[in-house]
């Protein structure tokens, strides 16, 4: 969720006024492709397990309006939108434990908008002293995180959604005769935050996934989805990291006024979230597509009872 500068809280969903960040150049606020991989990894340091049924969503039924002949015909419904299918990632059976002789009672749920110390509590011993550490200062980081697994599920990237200090140095090409790539220096760059990353243990960010589930799914539930459709976005979310292409050769460049294009439209046609990927360098790239993948095989894992 974002909040502007009057203080209104505006939802994150990614629609067609987002502006996809798919641009070369990095912001000065972090390089945007890293907030979503880090977004992923910090929703399962903090966030929850999630349950949806297999069966699509039924279509609304259209209703039958009573038409006059000076009345124009009502709109047909919007088709719902069609995602792509995503298995479900199971949660642990309920345990009730028989209260205590003189026990005090639990303490009440913890709300939404009072989760940010507790999430950062939790978070903070796993990332302390990597570059990751500096997303925790962000606020409403549920709430983000929700915005992240949304945008992330279909390709799409959000502008400084969490906020990063950028890479000391600039982005940069090398020419050769009339074709420009990346400079090979410029994929150092995201070194330290693809380490960061994939030295989180898989299992481990699994096992924590557990404790913030109802906060992150009314998280979700805000932004216009139903709740219990989480936990499919978020495997959608890794599988989207995932199945970015690694491309085999250095991909050429060229310039339109300020802005690099890939020359392979195939390339260039790929999702912002692909192209970012690909922007961070075959290395670094291929390390945390193999970390995506463990992150997906523990969370559908039978949790741990």
């Amino acid at each position: 969720m974002n909040i502007d500068n009057e203080g209104t809280e505006q939802p994150m969903q990614a629609d067609q006024e987002d502006r996809p960040y798919d641009e070369f150049e990095s912001s000065s606020s972090g390089p945007p492709l890293l907030s979503i991989v880090i977004g992923i990894i910090l929703i399962a340091l903090i966030g929850a397990w999630f349950m949806l049924g297999s069966e699509e969503p039924p279509a609304p039924e259209p209703t039958v309006t009573e038409i006059t002949p000076a009345a124009p015909p009502e709109p047909l419904p919007e088709p719902e939108p069609v995602v792509t299918p995503a298995p479900d990632i199971p949660e642990p059976d309920p345990v009730e434990a028989l209260p205590e002789p003189n026990t005090p009672p639990p303490p009440p749920p913890l709300a939404l908008e009072d989760s940010d110390p507790v999430v950062r509590d939790t978070s903070a011993p796993m990332v302390a002293g990597s570059v990751l550490e500096a997303g925790l200062e962000n606020d409403q980081l549920l709430n983000r995180m929700a915005g992240l697994i949304d945008a992330t599920s279909q390709g799409r990237v959000f502008y400084e959604v969490f906020k990063l200090a950028p890479p000391a140095t600039q982005f940069a090409v090398i020419e050769k005769g009339d074709i420009a790539y990346i400079d090979p220096a410029s994929y150092d760059r995201y070194d330290a935050y693809t380490q960061a990353i994939t030295g989180l243990d898989a299992d481990m960010l699994a096992a924590t996934f557990h404790t913030f589930r109802p906060l992150l799914e009314e998280a979700y539930a805000s932004l216009g989805y139903k709740e219990e459709q989480l936990d499919n976005s978020l495997i959608r979310a890794l599988d989207t990291v995932i199945a970015a292409p690694v491309p085999s050769e250095p991909a050429a460049l060229e310039k339109d006024i300020t802005t690099w294009h890939y020359v392979d439209p195939e390339l260039e046609n790929l999702s912002p979230l692909a192209k970012q990927l690909i922007r961070m360098g075959p290395d670094n790239q291929r390390k945390l597509q193999a970390h995506a993948t463990a992150i997906r095989a523990a969370l559908l894992k039978a949790p741990a009872q």
